[in-house]
């Protein structure tokens, strides 16, 4: 029997954040997102690994927008 071709959708999503959720888990890259909002930039995720190489949490990062700020040079942000 097979799967109705919602669960097989909501199955798909599930695995897709589960091995997305893994990769981001396990890298030692510095990866990051971003939200803009007219013209501000909202940080919404950092990889686990920005404690090792910035010596800030993740939440750290995410409660305060402008403390990435301190850590890229300006250039990386023209007009911010």
């Amino acid at each position: 029997m097979t799967l109705p071709k919602k669960k097989r959708a909501q199955q798909a999503i599930k695995d897709s954040e589960e091995r997305y959720r893994n990769l981001t888990e396990n890298i030692d890259d510095f990866l990051y997102t971003f939200e803009k909002i007219g013209s501000t930039l909202r940080p919404i995720f950092y990889t686990a690994s920005v404690e090792k190489i910035t010596g800030f949490t993740q939440t750290d990062l995410l409660s305060d927008s402008k403390l990435i700020l301190k850590i890229i040079h300006p250039d990386e942000f023209p007009g911010y």
